[in-house]
Parts: structure tokens; C-alpha cells; sequence
């Protein structure tokens, strides 16, 4: 069986609660911790009750958090989970690693 290649998304807030994770991809997902440069919270969105921090574009900013690696079908289940007043952006992780992150709609 050939190998799946795996995508980068940068998470943070919402997606570094394990249990969302496992919830979305119907699997257990790890997290290596990870930064982005240019990103900072700025706000928050809300799913099944509770607030999560939301990061869009800042000078100076520094994120933390951390590498989810996902296939292409668990890539569409994100985007299908994930709020509509987020957006997903390309980012580079580290000055290195190309990675999908979601951030405030308008705020790249």
C-alpha cells in the first residue's frame, strides 16, 4: 500500500484540545510543538459553548502551538468543522516548514 503524504496544519486554541482533535479526524492526533512568526491572538470564536482564542496577522507576533500532520481527506474534515469566521491561510512554520493554519476571516 503506497505511503499517504501528510499535510502540516499549525494548531493552536481550539485544535490543541485533544479531544476536538480525536472528534474531527476520528483518530488520535499528535501535536509537536511549533511556533509562527507574524501571528498573534487577537480574538476568539466559539464552538459547542465554549471560547477559544482565534490569532490573525501581527508585526512582531510570535504563536504558539503546535504540528498536527493530516491527510488531504482529514484536511477537508477540518475546513468542514471549523467556523466560518475562520479562514485557512498558508503560513511557514519555524522559517521552515510550509503548514495550513486558520485564522480570523480578513485577518491574514
Amino acid at each position: 500500500m503506497p505511503e499517504v503524504p501528510l499535510i502540516r496544519v499549525f494548531a493552536y486554541g481550539l485544535l490543541m484540545d485533544a479531544g476536538i482533535r480525536e472528534g474531527i479526524l476520528g483518530r488520535k492526533a499528535v501535536c509537536r510543538p511549533s511556533r509562527v512568526s507574524g501571528y498573534a491572538v487577537s480574538g476568539s470564536v466559539e464552538v459547542e459553548g465554549t471560547e477559544y482564542p482565534a490569532a490573525s496577522a501581527s508585526d512582531g507576533g510570535d504563536l504558539e502551538g503546535g504540528i498536527l500532520k493530516v491527510t488531504q481527506a482529514e484536511l477537508g474534515l477540518l475546513d468542514d468543522w471549523m467556523p466560518d469566521s475562520l479562514d485557512r491561510i498558508s503560513v511557514t512554520l519555524e522559517g521552515t516548514y510550509p503548514a495550513w493554519m486558520y485564522v480570523l476571516e480578513g485577518h491574514r
